[in-house]
């Protein structure tokens, strides 16, 4: 039997949120998603609902109706595991499948498989990325205790596969020890990382302002570690075995110092450095070589975009990362941490904007009583912006931006319909957004003539606009 519906506890926020948003809802079946305290934009699409749900006495209330073969997520804190498998198991009809998304293993299986008792198809998912990630694809998802026969399993090896997820199959044991390394010691140098610039009270924004590249990426994963949920970093630093590793980390740090240091000969020091690559191939060393090039080289595109427009002058658009701002305007300035950029919009009463890109779109404007005055420039930190595609770009300004919107008299003939101009003239003008035919009169001598109300793109002449017009429909009357 196939599965029916998707339920999603903790949900509405955080990773659970994404799955729900990036795995589950696009499967079309029905999901649920269960929070104990919802935000005020739930997930929303036409097949999500959202419930809020209560813990009371050993009890969970605020559920709706599991069906058979209903396929049940817990995106809940390892700590509330236990009580939440306790509250919800009996009501889960046998067959069920539930996963659950700690960032450990062995214990969740044996806290699962104590509560099903059998009855419930139990298996363990670990997503190895956050909730910032802007897609599935490429994103690797760990699946413990996996069975490729039963079909519940098999479900969601194969939607996550379908949307692009990396499906890693690992036993609960390996993956707990493979994680001390993946997560419990990454996270514990980034910490230690940014526990050295706190106590030395180093400006973060003065040392990025002469940044390398090692450093500027230690300090983007340090911060974006910083911003996430600290109780989500806070327990995998508790995880069996975690004090050890750190403990090894404390010794190995020692043991670099002293041989680092300058009572040491420089020969000393430049074999401590060697010999930490020798247990490395000569392969997987290039492919490191190859990963930080790759991050470093996307990196550098942008400097190259942001070089390039404040040369050329080109309208662009800079989206702040930290705020989802956009800004349209003129890059004038690129310095080492920060740009001056020209804004070059106005907001209207309606919300739309005026958009001076170039000396027409300042003249059509003044005829709608709309003055631009002195353009405001202003710094944007770099490392907070993100530059606009193309794409993008002209998607914003046909969304945002105030068009120009005039009467316009072209030569014209009664044999041409009204949906002639409204339909087929706005396609063969590119700059055209909408033509609305008016009339049509025809004097007792001459060339009949049509009223049509025009609305462009601002940075373009209407004259340019009322020739191109002209020029098809007399085309058109021609072949007609």
């Amino acid at each position: 039997m196939p599965t029916t519906s998707i339920h999603v506890f903790g949900g509405a926020r955080g990773i659970g949120r994404w799955f729900v948003e990036q795995v589950f809802r696009p499967t079309g079946l029905p999901v649920t998603v269960y929070d104990i305290d919802l935000p005020a934009d739930p997930p929303a699409a036409p097949n999500v609902t959202t419930r809020q749900i209560r813990y009371r006495e050993g009890r969970i209330t605020g559920v709706s109706t599991f069906m058979p073969n209903a396929a049940i997520i817990l995106a809940v804190p390892i700590s509330a595991l236990r009580s939440t498998c306790a509250a919800l198991f009996p009501l889960l009809p046998d067959g069920c499948l539930v996963a659950d998304m700690s960032s450990v293993k062995v214990e969740p299986h044996a806290i699962m498989a104590e509560y099903a008792g059998g009855r419930l198809a139990v298996l363990g998912m670990h997503p190895l990325f956050g909730p910032l990630v802007a897609s599935p694809i490429g994103q690797i998802v760990v699946l413990t205790g996996f069975a490729p026969e039963d079909a519940r399993h098999a479900w969601m090896a194969d939607t996550l596969k379908e949307r692009g997820c990396l499906v890693q199959h690992l036993p609960p044991e390996l993956h707990d020890e493979y994680m001390l390394y993946v997560q419990v010691l990454t996270h514990f140098l980034l910490l230690t990382f940014a526990r050295v610039l706190v106590q030395n009270r180093h400006s973060m924004a003065a040392l990025l302002s002469v940044r390398t590249p090692p450093f500027m990426f230690l300090s983007a994963f340090a911060g974006r570690l910083l911003g996430s949920n600290a109780l989500t970093y806070a327990n995998i630093q508790r995880l069996r075995g975690a004090e050890q590793l750190r403990a090894a980390v404390l010794h190995a740090a020692q043991d670099l110092h002293q041989r680092l240091g300058p009572e040491r000969d420089l020969a000393t020091a430049v074999g401590a450095i060697q010999e930490l690559g020798e247990p490395f191939s000569g392969t997987e060393i290039a492919e490191c070589f190859a990963i930080s090039s790759k991050a470093i080289g996307s990196v550098q595109q942008i400097e190259q975009r942001l070089f390039k427009l404040a040369a050329t002058g080109e309208v662009c658009g800079l989206q702040r990362v930290d705020t989802n701002r956009v800004y349209i305007g003129v890059v004038r300035v690129v310095a080492a941490d920060r740009v001056l950029f020209e804004e070059r919009t106005r907001q209207m009463p309606d919300g739309r904007y005026a958009l001076y890109s170039n000396a027409q779109t300042r003249q059509n404007y003044a005829r709608m009583g709309i003055a631009f005055g002195r353009l405001k420039q202003f710094e944007l930190l770099k490392r907070n912006l993100r530059i606009l595609p193309e794409e993008e770009l002209q998607a914003w300004i046909t969304a945002n931006v105030l068009l120009v919107q005039r009467d316009i008299n072209v030569p014209a003939a009664g044999l041409l319909a009204p949906a002639f101009y409204e339909r087929y003239l706005p396609k063969l003008v590119p700059d055209v957004i909408a033509l609305r035919f008016v009339e049509f009169y025809q004097p007792d001598a001459g060339t009949g003539r049509a009223t049509l109300t025009v609305t462009h793109r601002p940075e373009v002449a209407t004259d340019e606009i009322i020739a191109r017009v002209a020029a098809l429909v007399r085309e058109c009357v021609r072949e007609a």
